[in-house]
This record gives C-alpha cells, sequence and structure tokens, in this order.
C-alpha cells in the first residue's frame, strides 16, 4: 500500500507518519507486573479493574477499591508496583507507523 500511494501521489507529495504510544494504567500494571515476578493472575485481576485509558499515577487508588489489593498496597514489591507505574505515566512504551499519513 505505501508503495502505491507513492506510485499514485510522488515521493514528494506522500510520507510516513510516526505514532508514539505512551504507559497507561493498564499497560503500567501488566509490564511491572511482570517484571516484579507478581503473581500472574493477580496482576491481570488488577488490570482488569483498572480503567482502561486511566493514568497509571491512580494505581493506588485501583487497589484501594478492591478487598483483596487492599492488604497488599503496603507490602514492599507492590508498593514499587505504585511507584513504579507512576513514574510510567506517559511514558513512551513503543513507535508505530500511522497508516493515514
Amino acid at each position: 500500500m505505501i508503495l502505491r500511494t507513492h506510485q499514485k501521489w510522488g515521493w514528494q507529495r506522500a510520507a510516513l507518519t510516526g505514532t508514539i504510544a505512551t504507559y497507561q494504567i493498564r499497560g503500567a500494571i501488566r509490564d511491572l507486573g511482570k517484571a516484579l515476578s507478581l503473581p500472574p493472575e493477580e496482576v491481570d485481576q488488577l488490570s482488569k479493574q483498572s480503567n482502561h485509558y486511566g493514568s497509571s499515577r491512580h494505581v493506588e487508588k485501583q487497589m484501594q477499591k478492591s478487598e483483596h489489593f487492599q492488604e497488599k498496597i503496603n507490602t514492599p514489591v507492590w508498593r514499587d508496583l505504585v511507584r513504579l507505574a507512576a513514574e510510567l505515566d506517559g511514558f513512551p512504551k513503543y513507535m508505530g507507523q500511522h497508516p493515514a499519513g
């Protein structure tokens, strides 16, 4: 498709556009959960109950909403998840190509 677009419109009139995906709450929880070796089923549960496009600065608030996670908030590894998720908020996750540049 890219080659066809360049052939039709010319190399001077067509370009690719890059996109940068950034961390949101679910991606931060999933990636940090793996990195910190947290139980996958608990990471999955916390991720699913979190707002899909929410800020990863709100992981602690999400944990406080669930009785299961309230007791884990003050354990060292879960504290690390909360702290690191806040640092990842808006941080670039990966780059891609936008199909309609």
